[in-house]
């Protein structure tokens, strides 16, 4: 089935135009049966106004999504702003689902594998420090990691890494 984007012509004002020839005629339908049920009064409103809200909604169904599209799809960016990247952002659930079942080596090679198609990617460092530090107990690897962020990171990126370089390495500084 066919969103209602899809049904969208590429000229906004002729699309505009089509929904509004469509809705114009059911929403006056509607107008003609509530008048019908002002003027009758009794039962006969009984059929006539439901039948009127009937064309009153149908008359909105084509215009509706103009509407929504123009006045509440900015109002909502406001809150939800409408996000784009050039490309799939990297998923980690491979390498975190390898590090839960306490593959921490394959999980290092999950990571590795996201850091080359994304390189200076910080959660990857940041898991892999935690990985080497936590997990595998390996001060060589969390420092040859710490080098490597040097030369890939920005420098805000940096700093983050550094903090958490120095919480992770804490218990390897009180034991020596």
């Amino acid at each position: 089935m066919k969103r209602w984007r899809d049904w969208k012509l590429d000229n906004p004002v002729v699309d505009f135009l089509l929904r509004l020839a469509i809705a114009l005629p059911l929403d006056a339908i509607g107008l003609f049966f509530f008048a019908q049920a002002m003027k009758g009064g009794g039962f006969a409103a009984v059929v006539t106004i439901p039948l009127g809200a009937l064309f009153f909604v149908l008359g909105a169904i084509p215009i509706a999504p103009w509407i929504a599209e123009r006045f509440a799809g900015p109002a909502g960016n406001i809150f939800f702003p409408d996000r784009r990247f050039d490309r799939p952002q990297p998923t980690y659930s491979m390498a975190e689902t390898k590090r839960v079942r306490g593959e921490f080596v394959e999980a290092l090679e999950e990571y590795e594998g996201i850091l080359a198609d994304y390189p200076g990617d910080l959660r990857c460092f940041i898991a892999m420090l935690d990985i080497a530090a936590t997990d595998l107990k390996d001060a060589a690897l969390v420092e040859r990691l710490v080098r490597r962020a040097r030369e890939e990171v920005s420098s805000a990126d940096m700093a983050r890494i550094e903090e958490v370089y120095d919480e992770l390495t804490r218990d390897f500084r009180d034991s020596a």
